[in-house]
């Protein structure tokens, strides 16, 4: 089943973040809690773990793209 992995809400007062590096490709095999892409924000710098073990099916960002919670980074086959 094909899942999308969304950002999620960062902190209060924190809707949007940068994209510093892509760490998955699609085609790769991650498992859950897996880091999948490093953003910033004016707060901080973190990692987003894969929520899901699967597949990358499709990658919807780039590197150096501004992001905002709930937009959908990443599809991933469950199966």
């Amino acid at each position: 089943m094909i899942e999308e992995i969304r950002l999620p809400k960062i902190s209060e007062n924190v809707d949007t973040g940068q994209v510093i590096k892509i760490l998955v490709k699609a085609g790769d095999f991650v498992e859950a809690e897996q880091s999948l892409v490093e953003l910033e924000t004016d707060k901080a710098v973190f990692e987003l773990p894969s929520p899901l073990k699967g597949k990358i099916t499709e990658i919807n960002i780039k590197e150096d793209q501004e992001v905002k919670t709930g937009q959908v980074l990443f599809k991933i086959d469950t199966k």
